[in-house]
């Protein structure tokens, strides 16, 4: 999904629910230590792995939030990508978590399902302008967690997928 993050140099791109930065570390290099990256996730003992590999990495223009406030007000419009690797039931690694479809219920889905939305929604406010891009990714293989999702966050917003991509 890094990947996916065509950041240049001096652009602003947040990784919202980065955990440990591992697909930061993946698109970084792209920005020649300008520009800003914000690594944010609501988990802070994540963020103290990140801002360690970061460090090791030799990632100067990065920087770790878990206060969503303080982040919202700091970069409102300001935003050129915004990668969202959104909490979801995990379908697509099962092999590698197999007790994790015992725990899997329509209810739970549904539950991912709103947090997925509010975190689209949350991501809308910091865009810069319309050249900017959402970066959407789940470690699941359900398309309502996916396309479905995207499509009902498109339709209601007016964004389009990318290159048969989600954006």
């Amino acid at each position: 999904m890094a990947a996916r993050v065509d950041c240049k140099p001096k652009q602003i791109v947040v990784d919202y629910c980065g955990g440990s930065a591992g697909k930061t570390l993946g698109f970084a290099p792209f920005m020649h230590n300008t520009g800003q990256i914000y690594v944010h996730d609501i988990r802070k003992a994540v963020l103290l792995q990140a801002k360690q590999r970061l460090r090791r990495a030799g990632v100067q223009n990065a920087q770790v939030h878990s206060d969503k406030v303080k982040l919202h007000s700091l970069l409102k419009g300001k935003v050129d990508w915004m990668l969202l690797d959104v909490p979801c039931t995990g379908a697509g690694v099962m092999r590698r978590n197999p007790d994790a479809k015992y725990k899997f219920t329509l209810e739970r889905l549904h539950e991912l399902m709103k947090i997925q939305e509010l975190i689209l929604e949350e991501a809308l406010p910091y865009l810069r302008n319309e050249k900017s891009r959402i970066v959407y990714s789940t470690c699941s293989v359900l398309p309502e967690e996916n396309i479905i999702q995207v499509a009902r966050f498109c339709e209601k917003h007016g964004f389009k997928i990318q290159d048969d991509q989600i954006f």
